[in-house]
């Protein structure tokens, strides 16, 4: 595995509470592989339990790289993992063993797999006070001057969905140029192994009953106790780890602002939403090569990734 022409990764996706840890680590004991994370959110440290990060047991299981190493008041972009996961990647196959690239974020494994087009970074500070307006004015006064300079881009981006709106305006004002028209340009950057795409897609109603006994299991994990600690160290709901899982509905019941079921349920169907969105990408996007209803289905079907793994 350490010719160029033989490097081999496996990408294993799925919506969240599917099995994809299991899975994982049963393939990377399989085939001696290491486990690299693909989860935007499972970068952060001091949240391991609301990120629904492998537990201490199934780290020590197999090799996992890539999780538990961001400061939650930290950003992580698409090319900074990029860059980050192809460096693992490369350390792995030196060893001899096989990246096993594992997650829930679609487009970290698309932008791994095929490159990113070369849209320069944000400056921190321009980033800061376009959030800054979002805040103070509404992302909708945002969107609305998006319109204007990049009528393509603001067609493709909901009123709410802030970030994107302010990147896009933040890389006009910064270059002069749109970001229709950077993303136009050709893809850099794609690692270069040969990819086997696996995914898990479990019914439905297995899936949202797996979903609502986890978050049970969480609060007798210590989910009160983790979002209490993050709010005596002075994070909130403007830190981007916070905005994007449901640690700002537990930050909002601890500030009085809610009831615990009030957090209970909006952080029970802002999961089940994000899971109807991994599905669509996984069916849209992803194209695996096998797809499975379960790990146990995976396990019967081991001769497919068997060969994969074993040919020339």
């Amino acid at each position: 595995m350490k010719n160029l022409k033989n490097k081999k990764a496996i990408f294993l996706f799925g919506p969240t509470a599917s099995g994809k840890t299991s899975l994982a680590i049963l393939l990377a004991n399989k085939f001696n592989g290491v486990v690299v994370n693909a989860d935007s959110r499972q970068v952060y440290t001091k949240m391991p339990i609301i990120t629904a990060m492998p537990t201490n047991e199934e780290f020590e299981a197999a090799d996992h790289r890539l999780f538990n190493f961001l400061n939650p008041s930290k950003k992580i972009t698409v090319d900074m993992y990029a860059g980050l996961a192809k460096a693992e990647m490369e350390k792995i196959w030196a060893e001899g063993k096989l990246p096993i690239i594992c997650g829930g974020t679609g487009f970290y494994l698309k932008v791994l797999e095929e490159g990113i087009a070369p849209v320069p970074a944000l400056d921190e500070k321009l980033f800061d006070e376009l959030n800054q307006k979002a805040r103070l004015e509404g992302s909708e006064v945002l969107h609305a001057e998006l319109q204007k300079i990049d009528p393509e881009m603001a067609g493709k981006l909901k009123v709410a969905d802030t970030q994107r709106i302010v990147r896009a305006l933040g890389v006009y004002k910064q270059t002069g140029k749109t970001m229709s028209a950077w993303q136009k340009m050709p893809k850099e950057g794609g690692v270069k192994a040969d990819i086997l795409k696996i995914a898990l897609n479990p019914e439905r109603e297995w899936l949202y009953d797996r979903i609502h006994k986890r978050y049970d299991v969480m609060v007798e994990m210590g989910l009160m106790d983790e979002i209490n600690l993050l709010l005596k160290e002075g994070f909130n709901e403007k830190d981007h780890a916070i905005q994007s899982c449901g640690a700002k509905e537990l930050l909002a019941y601890q500030k009085g602002e809610i009831t615990e079921t009030e957090a209970k349920q909006a952080i029970l169907q802002s999961t089940r939403n994000y899971a109807k969105r991994q599905i669509t990408w996984l069916k849209g996007q992803f194209k695996a090569h096998h797809v499975y209803e379960s790990v146990a289905h995976a396990q019967n079907a081991m001769g497919e990734i068997e060969n994969f793994v074993n040919k020339n």
